[in-house]
């Protein structure tokens, strides 16, 4: 992508439901969902969750553009970058459902930051202890 394309790759991630947007800043947070997919691609392909990748093809191109490098090698390049890329990701499809599925089990604390992080009272609440 360029940056005329960032609305849209903005637009996908909060679609999807990966992150979401807050407040009057509109600062992006991440979902339970957009962090357990972040682990489990790095623990299939670390490159995938870095810009290194695109910044490599972004190169190879410009590196066409002036001349140095022909199209069909940088496409064929290119190609079989991701080729790879994608039969990790099949591969690890099953690594990615786990962390889907410790994701699941951490939901209250992402859902309620706050409570997950004070102690927890009892359902009688706190004002049974005051009473004589």
């Amino acid at each position: 992508g360029t940056d005329a394309s960032m609305p849209t790759h903005v637009n996908n991630i909060v679609t999807r439901g990966y992150v979401e947007v807050q407040g009057p800043d509109r600062l992006m947070r991440p979902t339970i969902l957009g962090v357990a997919l972040i682990h489990g691609l790095q623990a299939v392909d670390g490159e995938l969750t870095q810009a290194a990748v695109r910044a490599r093809i972004e190169n190879d191109v410009s590196e066409v553009a002036q001349g140095r490098r022909a199209c069909e090698e940088v496409v064929a390049s290119a190609v079989s970058i991701f080729r790879e890329k994608f039969r990790r990701v099949r591969e690890g499809i099953p690594r990615i459902r786990e962390e889907l599925a410790i994701a699941k089990t951490q939901r209250h604390a992402w859902e309620n930051p706050t409570a997950a992080s004070e102690p927890q009272q009892s359902d009688a609440g706190p004002e049974q202890g005051s009473q004589g």
